[in-house]
């Protein structure tokens, strides 16, 4: 049970990432954000943030993942 929670938080960050990717394509989201207003108009703050803001957020769902994991392993 502990490595099926594990591998639900790897592939909830891989989702994250790839969302981010896909805005960059059009998709929308923090991706589209960063590319479209931060780098190809030249505001490095701009990506700088949305960059950051991805990062909190897999931050959080790799800490959540750990706990959970942590709660479950009978070891």
């Amino acid at each position: 049970m502990p490595s099926i929670a594990a591998g639900i938080t790897v592939t909830a960050i891989a989702l994250v990432g790839y969302t981010a990717m896909a805005g960059v394509i059009g998709a929308g989201g923090l991706g589209n954000l960063a590319y479209l207003e931060g780098f190809q108009r030249s505001r490095p703050t701009v990506t700088l943030v949305a960059t950051a803001i991805i990062l909190v957020i897999v931050f959080a769902i790799q800490f959540v993942g750990d706990l959970w994991v942590s709660r479950i392993d009978k070891r």
